[in-house]
């Protein structure tokens, strides 16, 4: 099912017609996803100026965040990839487009954009990686226990944030 959750910039009202244009929940495959999705961008007012490239450059740093995410215990990368195409998508569409057709990002920001939210074994992997690459770090670098109070507290910071965006039937 998908979750409706509106927000104050006018997101929801996109993501809503996308949603409606393919008839609420979505079953299909991934190349049918990345296609509407990608035609979704067609509906989001580019930037320009200044503006486009402060876009260009928040994009970089949070895909940079993201691909960090992926190897460092505590980051998260779902919700770095999310900031990554709304910023992409308002600034270069053609590079969201290609960030849609990755076979690593490219589904899950599908989701996101089609169909409101994330799919629970994304999640679960995510957590799952979080958890395990913190126990790993702590169990490895002895440190002391005001590092360790600090890595435990950024790791459940990034499980919350996993934990409370939207859920996605597969």
């Amino acid at each position: 099912m998908v979750n409706d959750k509106s927000n104050s910039d006018g997101d929801s009202q996109e993501a809503g017609s996308i949603r409606a244009a393919v008839g609420g929940d979505v079953s299909v495959g991934h190349q049918v996803d990345v296609n509407l999705a990608a035609n979704s961008v067609s509906q989001v007012k580019s930037a320009t100026g200044f503006k486009r490239i402060l876009f260009v450059v928040l994009a970089a740093f949070f895909f940079l965040l993201a691909v960090a995410g992926v190897v460092l215990p505590g980051l998260p990368t779902t919700p770095f990839l999310l900031l990554t195409s709304y910023f992409l998508v308002r600034s270069y569409p053609k590079l969201n487009s290609a960030l849609l057709k990755s076979r690593v990002f490219g589904p899950i920001i599908s989701d996101w954009q089609i169909r409101g939210g994330v799919r629970r074994d994304v999640k679960a992997k995510a957590i799952s990686v979080v958890v395990i690459a913190v126990a790993i770090t702590i169990y490895f670098s002895k440190a002391a226990a005001i590092p360790t109070i600090v890595v435990v507290c950024l790791a459940c910071v990034g499980v919350g944030v996993i934990a409370r965006l939207p859920k996605i039937d597969d």
